[in-house]
């Protein structure tokens, strides 16, 4: 599925620890961002994964920007 379609559906963000924005990244399941955040974490680094649906404004205007 693509990240535009993700986005209009109840999807997944990264959010690092200490940083206010959102990875930009949509993922469709809670596992996939899990599996992507541990590949791209660092040492010291932590996140937490948010859950977001068809409002999400991260993707809001990442996609309008696209468009």
């Amino acid at each position: 599925m693509s990240q535009p379609q993700v986005a209009r559906q109840m999807h997944f963000h990264i959010r690092w620890e200490g940083v206010q924005r959102l990875d930009w990244e949509p993922f469709e399941t809670r596992e996939q961002a899990e599996s992507r955040a541990k590949e791209l974490v660092q040492s010291g680094e932590s996140f937490v994964l948010e859950e977001h649906g068809k409002n999400c404004t991260r993707c809001a205007s990442k996609f309008s920007v696209a468009s």
